[in-house]
């Protein structure tokens, strides 16, 4: 039987890069590796968070290092279009710092459907309001990150198997899969935001390079 290959988006409709994957500038400001991606609304003022790709929802709740969490496994394979895991594959999502989970344990949401979470600035790094995420290729161990040193109740120290979220996601710029989307970087974020971090594809396998705003 053939498998489905699904093409993921953003889970911002109008993204802004904030911090990059694994940036060296952060690592060297904050003392750890970025092992996802920041970004908030382009304009500040919607927190809605949607599922970029089908999905079952694993785990919902509040981390003592991540503050509110969702985590959630690919139901079909993922296109992985750039990057060393360029190709198809399933995917662990994980998101920190939310605000509220619109969401359950067990349930299966689409890019289509209503919005999963609102971001905010929850956790111990949550600072002002932004959606971490981290896409993951182990699906065995969905709660298990590089991010952490050691353990949390939710969140638990593991082995780096991530890969940049840029890589994966689309910019949905036509709706073909709900919301019209736009990509943009933070100006301010200066050398936190590399070439990697703010050039991606378009649904339509176009590529697009965020204008800094």
């Amino acid at each position: 039987m053939k498998k489905t290959i699904e093409k993921a988006i953003l889970p911002l409709n109008h993204a802004r890069v904030t911090a990059g994957y694994k940036n060296p500038s952060y690592a060297k400001k904050m003392g750890f590796k970025h092992y996802g991606i920041d970004m908030a609304d382009r304009s500040r003022e919607c927190v809605d968070v949607y599922a970029p790709f089908k999905m079952k929802i694993v785990k919902v709740g509040d981390d003592n290092v991540m503050g509110k969490t969702l985590i959630a496994v690919s139901i079909n394979s993922i296109d992985v279009h750039n990057g060393p895991k360029k190709g198809s594959r399933p995917l662990t999502l994980r998101l920190a710092h939310l605000a509220k989970v619109h969401v359950e344990e067990g349930d299966v949401v689409v890019p289509e459907g209503a919005k999963i979470a609102d971001y905010g600035s929850t956790g111990i790094h949550g600072n002002s309001p932004h959606l971490h995420v981290e896409l993951d290729t182990d699906v065995e161990h969905p709660t298990y990150s590089p991010t952490l040193a050691r353990s949390s109740n939710i969140w638990k120290a593991g082995k780096d198997t991530t890969i940049n979220p840029m890589d994966v996601f689309k910019v949905d710029s036509e709706g073909e899969r709900g919301y019209e989307q736009s990509l943009t970087h933070a100006k301010s974020s200066g050398s936190w935001v590399l070439d990697d971090d703010k050039t991606t594809l378009g649904l339509n396998g176009k590529v697009i390079t965020g204008k800094g705003v």
